[in-house]
């Protein structure tokens, strides 16, 4: 903090007021103090660090579909296939909420002549089921048996770690640690010394990051010679990048 004395040249003469001819005396201190706040000199930088990490869960999308000339019969149809598709998923020791039937649809289809125009030939109906929190050693036989117990399409896969924000921490721990040495080495550069940290803006977190999405097609599944049932799908989740994005300021002096 700057000081600065001013001293005043004045005595304890009275001083008049607008056109008065007399007014009462005003006292002025000998010395009046001023003061001046110092500005502090900082520094900013931006780091982002990646840690790897390995999928240990996934989360499966099914879809059971059928199609038939009545509502009700494509409809009953639907049922008794989500029936046996629910049934083999609690057969395999998931936990009982990581089963969601997550959506319903029954259309109509339709289908143009040039003679009658738009004829209705029957409905399809189609039924989502979500499944999370799969073991990954367990997470290709589940595919390969949902489908041989009735699902129809494979939606989506996605791979997640459980450990995922535990990762996400020890990339910010490496962030803040990465930004302090660029500001050294700005520091040894620009001739001044990096004292302690002012402020740290954490970019917000790509929550896409947090899973590896892969696509799978029923159709690429081969049955087993003289079986219904399908293969075993090979799954390879590979890594997961976590990635952590700060701005961090320093105070510095010269």
């Amino acid at each position: 903090m700057k000081k600065i004395y001013l001293v005043a040249g004045l005595t304890g003469a009275a001083v008049l007021m607008g056109g008065c001819a007399a007014s009462t005396p005003v006292s002025f201190p000998s010395t009046i103090e001023v003061s001046q706040g110092q500005e502090e000199h900082t520094v900013t930088v931006e780091s982002t660090e990646t840690v790897m990490a390995v999928p240990d869960i996934a989360e499966v999308m099914f879809t059971v579909r059928t199609e038939g000339q009545e509502a009700n019969v494509c409809q009953q149809e639907n049922q008794a296939a989500l029936e046996r598709v629910l049934e083999y998923l609690e057969s395999q020791g998931l936990e009982e909420n990581s089963i969601q039937t997550s959506g319903y649809s029954l259309n109509p289809v339709y289908n143009w002549t040039e003679t009658e125009g738009q004829v209705l030939t029957g409905y399809e109906m189609a039924t989502q089921i979500t499944v999370s929190g799969i073991p990954m050693e367990q997470t290709g036989e589940i595919l390969s048996g949902a489908v041989d117990a009735g699902a129809n399409s494979v939606d989506y896969v996605r791979y997640l770690c459980s450990t995922y924000d535990d990762s996400y921490q020890e990339a910010l721990k490496k962030a803040v640690e990465s930004a302090k040495a660029k500001a050294e080495a700005m520091g040894e550069a620009g001739n001044f010394q990096v004292l302690q940290v002012a402020s740290i803006e954490e970019y917000r977190e790509n929550q896409s990051a947090r899973y590896i999405a892969a696509d799978y097609a029923v159709a690429e599944a081969e049955p087993v010679a003289g079986s219904s049932n399908y293969k075993t799908m090979d799954v390879a989740a590979g890594e997961l990048e976590i990635q952590a994005s700060i701005q961090v300021t320093f105070v510095i002096q010269e």
